[in-house]
């Protein structure tokens, strides 16, 4: 009987792990790593929720920067790509406020050379649609954001929830 008790409990103990996942449904709603894509240049992007660049606001200098971070498939494998704005304003960011009038800059970190050019704010909009301060995030709506300079142009379209220091 004590044989078989041990047996029992060891196939218990081997199913456990089973027993304590769950595939329900919704599981993909409250995962902060589900798949969220941007629209660069018409092209649509996954956006990298693993390695980001911290943005914050320097109350000191009137200055704040974000960053948006992407992954750009190449073959089995993808690369990260990050499009690094600033910005000059008196204070932190707020829901409503729109980036694209706050003297909005641009440096493109991407396989492209357009990381030594500074690019500008053109048209469209950058909108802070919602705010996260116990993540330390905030949400922006990019609608025909175009920003340029030199011989590159870059066009914005979609909603990337960024890492944003509100603490600094």
């Amino acid at each position: 009987m004590k044989k078989h008790f041990k047996l029992l409990m060891l196939a218990l103990l081997a199913l456990m792990p089973f027993a304590l996942i769950s595939c329900g449904s919704d599981d993909d709603d409250d995962n902060p790593f589900s798949s969220n894509t941007i629209q660069i240049n018409g092209k649509s992007y996954e956006i990298n929720p693993y390695v980001v660049q911290e943005g914050s606001f320097d109350a000191e200098n009137g200055e704040g920067e974000f960053s948006v971070g992407v992954f750009n498939q190449v073959g089995n494998t993808k690369d990260s790509w990050f499009y690094q704005f600033s910005y000059t304003d008196s204070e932190k960011p707020k829901v409503g406020d729109d980036f694209s009038k706050k003297s909005l800059e641009l440096w493109a970190q991407d396989e492209s050379d357009a990381c030594y050019t500074t690019l500008t704010y053109k048209s469209g909009s950058a909108k802070v649609v919602s705010i996260d301060k116990s993540k330390d995030d905030m949400t922006i709506k990019f609608d025909n954001l175009k920003m340029a300079g030199g011989e590159y142009s870059y066009t914005f379209n979609g909603t990337a929830t960024v890492d944003f220091n509100f603490a600094r």
